[in-house]
């Protein structure tokens, strides 16, 4: 695995999302950081064309290991990742300063009622 930054894009081709080492910073997402087998593997960097940014661990190509969601408008995910989604324990912060620590499973918290 190479430890050097690197970049990749990811767009859509026939309905799935792929990586690529050319493309459009304004229409496809961009990937910095380490690269094996032409996926993000290790320590990286992806923006979104929307502004969303996660920082964080990479493996085959998706959010795996500890990482951070930074949305637009402010809201921050901080925690761990398994296969592209917020897996383990986590903290959703909002701009206005309301937190949600927990653990999560697919990408929402999970909420035990008694």
């Amino acid at each position: 695995m190479s430890k050097t930054k690197e970049v990749l894009f990811r767009k859509v081709v026939n309905g799935v999302f792929e990586w690529f080492e050319n493309g459009n910073e304004d229409s496809d997402g961009k990937y910095i950081g380490e690269i094996k087998n032409g996926k993000p593997n290790g320590q990286g960097t992806y923006t979104f064309p929307d502004g969303k940014k996660y920082e964080g661990k990479f493996k085959d190509g998706k959010e795996h290991g500890k990482g951070t969601y930074t949305y637009p408008d402010g809201v921050k995910y901080e925690g761990k990742f398994k296969d592209g989604k917020e897996q383990g324990q986590g903290t959703l912060t909002t701009p206005d300063g309301f937190t949600d620590v927990g653990e999560w499973e697919d990408d929402y918290i999970c909420i035990n009622y008694r």
